[in-house]
């Protein structure tokens, strides 16, 4: 299996993952439900939800899926992210830098993809 987006294929070179970052903080109880016990708890511990999910990679390719590539971010095209690794993600394009080289069909380029959660 491929690294690919959409139908274009990804020759990753590297590739990043986010580090694993817990979602919970500790909040307060307004009232304290007993206050005259010190064994009871005054706070409780939240889920805060998630952040999105994304993934980060450094690779080449043609000249024209490139700019298929930087097409596909302009207008904010959703496309299913496929690794090789087994990560899939409906996503969009964040961030795409490339190197163009004139006299070269290769680009080498970094980009980052993030969830798309709209439909």
């Amino acid at each position: 299996m491929a690294d690919t987006w959409g139908g274009i294929t990804l020759n990753v070179t590297e590739y990043k993952r986010p580090t694993a970052k817990r979602y919970l903080i500790e909040k307060e109880l307004l009232p304290a439900y007993d206050a005259h016990s010190t064994d009871s708890p005054n706070t409780v511990i939240m889920g805060t939800g998630r952040y999105y999910r994304r993934r980060e990679i450094q690779g080449w390719t043609t000249r024209e899926d490139y700019l298929s590539l930087k097409n596909d971010k302009n207008a904010a095209s959703r496309r299913t992210l496929t690794f090789d690794d087994g990560y899939t993600l409906s996503a969009i394009i964040e961030k795409l830098e490339g190197n163009e080289q004139v006299g070269y069909d290769i680009v080498w380029y970094t980009a980052t993809f993030i969830e798309a959660v709209y439909t």
